[in-house]
């Protein structure tokens, strides 16, 4: 997949200078908070998946119908994103509604 069209975390990418706090707000939508993706990307369950991996701290497990997007194409667009997280941080599965 190309890298343009991927989710992406907006501090990492102020960071690495890739991107301004203009060009981040006015070129990019917030998928989740600190994810962001291009503006006219479409938010595919594949990369839906994907933000909310990274949003997790990159500390998550794809699960569900998630996990399923990321290796086929026979996913509704109304997948919400799921995953788990460790519970010795106090974390527990975590599912995100449909944007």
């Amino acid at each position: 997949m190309n890298r343009e069209l991927l989710p992406f975390i907006g501090t990492e990418a102020l960071a690495a200078g890739t991107v301004t706090r203009r060009s981040l707000a006015s070129r990019h939508d917030m998928v989740y908070r600190n994810v962001y993706l291009a503006k006219g990307v479409e938010l595919t369950p594949d990369r839906r998946a994907v933000a909310a991996w990274l949003w997790s701290g990159r500390n998550a497990t794809i699960a569900g119908m998630s996990a399923s997007a990321l290796r086929t194409r026979w996913t509704s667009y109304r997948t919400k994103a799921k995953f788990h997280q460790s519970l010795t941080r106090g974390f527990h599965p975590v599912i995100w509604p449909t944007v």
